[in-house]
């Protein structure tokens, strides 16, 4: 099944869905261009993720644009593990489409020295929460509720 998600609001033009087996080459690619920021990204992760329907993805024309990769936890915070977005499709409101997609409250942490990432999530409603020593950097803790 793949269950199609309003994208309207973000100002993407694309689909939101569910993924399945056939999106994780595509994913893992988009993972790859993002190495530094996202680290590796591992295969049965992502399987796992399609198994809870926590890994979304963002498509145009049929071709896989993005991705996000979240988890609910027990107190139902929605917690954002990896999210991406082909370097062929940056600015596009593709990353902000992703977010609109998980179900709030949501938490995700980034680097304090990744600017990029944390302007990003401050303009899509997060707000810094904290500060968490990473196991090589130090990390900003974001929620948006």
């Amino acid at each position: 099944m793949r269950e199609e998600m309003d994208t309207a609001q973000s100002g993407f033009t694309g689909v939101i869905r569910l993924a399945v087996l056939d999106d994780v080459p595509a994913v893992k690619k988009i993972a790859s261009q993002h190495n530094k920021e996202l680290g590796f990204v591992i295969r049965s992760a992502l399987i796992d993720s399609i198994s809870r329907s926590s890994l979304i993805v963002a498509t145009q024309l049929d071709e896989i644009v993005g991705f996000a990769n979240y988890r609910r936890r027990k107190d139902g915070v929605n917690v954002i593990y990896e999210l991406g977005v082909h370097r062929n499709h940056l600015r596009k409101r593709i990353g902000s489409a992703l977010l609109s997609a998980i179900p709030y409250p949501t938490r995700l942490k980034t680097t304090t020295d990744n600017q990029r990432a944390l302007a990003f999530y401050l303009s899509n409603g997060f707000t810094i929460v904290g500060h968490e020593r990473g196991r090589k950097r130090e990390l900003h803790v974001l929620e948006r509720h």
